[in-house]
């Protein structure tokens, strides 16, 4: 399946939904989406990995990149719902610890709130 990605806010935080493969295909558009929505109050970032079969070293170097300019506005991205692949490649690369890592949206909702 090809990448997909939707975009919500959610008390205050921007929920950032993939599906399917996201890759060097998909990440120039992602880029776009990884940032806090006009309807966010926080500068936290959720990325809703629970649909994601598959990411890329292109996707986690803008995943990053969300992850520093959240940092620089005083939130953190946050990962919820890793498959197996996708934290496999996030381990790879040294970057998983980087990130706030949640089973479900209740709770990084709560560890923001």
């Amino acid at each position: 399946m090809n990448g997909q990605v939707s975009e919500c806010a959610v008390q205050g935080l921007t929920v950032v939904r993939l599906a399917g493969d996201q890759d060097v295909a998909t990440v120039a558009s992602l880029r776009d989406w990884l940032s806090p929505s006009p309807g966010a109050t926080r500068p936290d970032v959720v990325i809703d990995l629970q649909d994601v079969s598959f990411i890329d070293c292109a996707v986690v170097g803008a995943m990053v990149g969300a992850r520093n300019a959240a940092i620089a506005a005083g939130g953190c991205v946050h990962l919820l719902g890793l498959q197996r692949l996708p934290h496999r490649v996030l381990t790879l690369c040294g970057v998983l610890e980087v990130f706030c890592v949640h089973n479900c949206l209740s709770e990084a909702t709560l560890e923001v709130g």
